[in-house]
């Protein structure tokens, strides 16, 4: 028990609430982005017509965070996580929220 961190791990998961453990296992802006989709899922109410592409390539996608478990091809709404800039979207897109290095852009 002790090898496996049984009462850390209690403790945490009896402290902590739920969205405290999932940012903090995901990250907000970084990682897999749980923090920022979970914002904008909260803000835009988006479920479904969702593309999300991850610049930091070790972690899988984060499609599962708003209950899609593929990858849309005709979407309304692009996440950029962990991004650095390098593409501009500014002519197919319109920017509708920044924090950090991530992004949410909609279709014009």
């Amino acid at each position: 028990m002790q090898s496996n961190n049984f009462f850390l791990n209690t403790y945490v998961a009896l402290k902590k609430k739920y969205e405290e453990r999932m940012v903090s296992t995901y990250g907000y802006c970084e990682k897999q982005g749980y923090g920022f989709i979970k914002s904008i899922n909260n803000e835009f109410n988006i479920l479904n017509n969702v593309k999300i592409i991850n610049y930091d390539l070790k972690y899988p996608s984060s499609y599962i965070f708003i209950n899609q478990f593929h990858e849309t091809k005709d979407y309304q709404y692009l996440i950029l996580l962990n991004y650095d800039e390098t593409n501009d979207f500014s002519k197919d897109f319109k920017k509708l929220k920044s924090f950090k290095s991530c992004r949410l852009y909609k279709k014009r």
